[in-house]
């Protein structure tokens, strides 16, 4: 299912219909049990985060204690869902690793951590289903929608969209530049963040202008899955000395330690090669040409 703002749509009955069935659908993967927990709880997650780049693209519109509010509802209520998703991607990057050195590395080696994840990765997963509450899922829900539906739409236009979106692009290549002089793993995050909120809010109007706006928005994806996985591989980093394994045996947690660092590495070089070029444009020239492509529709 798409979440666009359509070419030729009011933009308040847009956001509304976006809003809506992000909210519904949100809803029914946690409580019809069509997917397994964690595969629920990511696309769950996902879909909160398109729900906040929207209120960021609104909130020009909107005074700061409005956006806080909801921005923090929608915050609060995803991290109650880091369990089965953490455990997930711990065990998906230790895979990432074993795959990508798979030539120089014994699976032996590893077999012990995955052992361990993967235990670790079941119990959140049996714990999630235990505790997972149906009734306040379906009230912080409606709380949220409710909030939203408050918000008055009729006082957002094509100029509050495109001041979010000029907002998004400058604080995407001020992050860069603080990346270029510190590769700290919260420079990474920061970056992340601001290219992830960039690229839902481009793809929430990629209907203005498919032909053009598609191949950014597709390699702002490209972006993203980059910092991700970077951002991934830390997370592993850092819980690999808690593995009772790794701790029986350190000359394994050296060898993890050393080939996740080196992806990372890897992984950042490219992710930088790829800014340079998405953030080359200077933010008003960025600006004027989104303004030009959106007229030419």
């Amino acid at each position: 299912m798409k979440y666009y703002l359509k070419a030729n749509e009011a933009l308040p009955k847009g956001i509304d219909r976006i809003a809506r069935r992000l909210l519904d659908r949100s809803y029914k993967l946690l409580t019809d049990n069509e997917e397994t927990p964690d595969i629920a709880v990511h696309e769950v997650r996902k879909y909160t985060k398109k729900l906040r780049a929207l209120l960021q693209l609104l909130s020009p519109g909107m005074t700061r204690k409005a956006y806080r509010q909801n921005d923090h509802a929608l915050r609060d209520f995803a991290r109650q869902l880091n369990g089965t998703r953490d455990s997930a991607t711990l065990l998906a990057s230790l895979n990432h690793v074993r795959q990508h050195f798979k030539p120089f590395l014994d699976d032996s080696a590893t077999a012990p951590v995955c052992e361990e994840l993967v235990r670790r990765h079941e119990t959140a997963m049996r714990q999630h289903q235990e505790s997972i509450d149906i009734a306040g899922i379906e009230d912080q829900l409606q709380h949220i929608a409710i909030r939203l539906g408050e918000l008055d739409q009729f006082d957002f236009s094509l100029d509050t969209l495109l001041a979010s979106l000029e907002t998004s692009y400058n604080k995407g290549r001020r992050s860069l530049r603080a990346l270029r002089k510190s590769a700290a793993t919260e420079k990474r995050n920061a970056f992340r963040k601001q290219v992830k909120t960039l690229w839902y809010q481009l793809r929430l109007m990629s209907q203005w202008n498919p032909e053009l706006l598609s191949p950014l928005i597709r390699a702002l994806g490209e972006l993203c899955e980059l910092l991700g996985k970077d951002k991934d591989l830390a997370e592993l980093i850092d819980i690999l000395p808690a593995i009772e394994s790794a701790r029986e045996n350190p000359a394994r947690i050296e060898l993890l330690y050393s080939l996740a660092e080196s992806r990372r590495l890897d992984l950042l070089g490219q992710a930088l090669r790829l800014g340079d070029e998405l953030y080359s444009r200077k933010t008003g020239e960025f600006m004027d040409w989104f303004k030009a492509i959106k007229l030419e529709h």
